[in-house]
């Protein structure tokens, strides 16, 4: 596994961690789904899936309000010397999925 790997993933799971404790979601629940690190480490994209869908852009906003304390935070809890400044992104990967898995039940229901 290579540097940025294992950075994805050590940022992914105290990511997770923090934004229970530090972001206030009382309506919706915010999971991450994916974290890619640039190259040279110095920036990261966090995909994140928001439960319902239609509170994402209320999600969205909050992450990016506290992206400078999460970081703080992170660097603390993961004993990082640099944190990579993060990205937050939509994850629509569930999205798709449920779409998909809708499409391929309405073949089989007109074949049937």
């Amino acid at each position: 596994m290579s540097k940025s790997q294992q950075l994805n993933e050590i940022i992914k799971h105290y990511l997770a961690e923090i934004i229970v404790s530090e972001v206030e979601a009382p309506n919706f629940l915010i999971t991450i789904s994916e974290v890619r690190c640039s190259s040279d480490m110095s920036t990261a994209k966090v995909f994140v899936s928001i439960l319902p869908d239609n509170f994402s852009g209320t999600a969205l906003k909050r992450l990016r309000s506290k992206t400078g304390h999460l970081s703080r935070v992170l660097k603390e809890r993961a004993r990082l010397v640099r944190v990579p400044k993060m990205f937050w992104a939509i994850d629509d990967g569930f999205k798709v999925a449920s779409k998909l898995d809708d499409a391929f039940k309405q073949i089989e229901e007109e074949r049937n």
